[in-house]
């Protein structure tokens, strides 16, 4: 009897193992999907995003700084005469201004009847070029081109020489001019009277007579 209790109370415990073994495997099922249905998916983190680049504002130009200054105006050169650089006639100059004008005339005169030689010879020896040139092209030594640039240098010489030819007759009469105005200035200080002396000088001349 006692034997037939020690088995029957074996197997009570063996179901009663059983069946809370087989609980506890349950309750760990059911609480699986919930335990999965709550905890939050993993995300994976956003990259940062970049801050925006300010642009520098773009230094002006310096050239649209700077302010256009126009040149000075051409200046007159210290050897042209008075008269063109005044614009006054010869006639309204004083006889210092006439006698300064004369050596800046005489000194441009100089150069040029020096200039008007050069171009002389220089126009002579184009001339003599382009005419020898002529019979070459008709030889077929020389090219047309070349026929031609010797006949433009010979026409080029020949405009220079008058140039120089006239600027030189310019000048001799200007200084023609200045010499006839010197001249009547000289003969009017010749001619013009002695100054009277003042009305004091001859009122003391006279006293002094009476007093004597």
């Amino acid at each position: 009897m006692r034997i037939v209790t020690d088995k029957m109370l074996a197997l009570t415990t063996a179901l009663l193992v059983g069946m809370s073994a087989s609980h506890a495997e349950g309750s760990a099922q059911a609480r699986a999907p919930l335990a999965t249905k709550g905890a939050p998916a993993s995300v994976s983190p956003k990259p940062a995003a970049k801050a925006p680049v300010q642009k520098k504002p773009a230094r002006r130009r310096a050239a649209s700084a700077r302010v256009f200054v126009p040149p000075p105006p051409p200046t007159v050169p210290v050897t042209t005469p008075l008269t063109f650089m005044s614009g006054m006639p010869i006639e309204l100059l004083s006889e210092q201004d006439l006698i300064r004008q004369r050596q800046q005339t005489d000194e441009q005169l100089r150069k040029a009847r020096v200039a008007a030689r050069q171009n002389e010879q220089w126009g002579g020896e184009k001339k003599e070029r382009a005419e020898l040139f002529v019979s070459l092209y008709k030889e077929g030594v020389v090219s047309r081109r070349e026929l031609e640039g010797a006949q433009r240098e010979a026409s080029q010489a020949e405009i220079d020489l008058t140039d120089a030819r006239l600027k030189m007759t310019d000048l001799e009469r200007d200084m023609k001019k200045i010499d006839s105005r010197l001249k009547q200035l000289a003969e009017s200080r010749v001619k013009a009277p002695p100054a009277q002396p003042s009305a004091r000088k001859a009122t003391k001349k006279a006293q002094a007579k009476k007093g004597a």
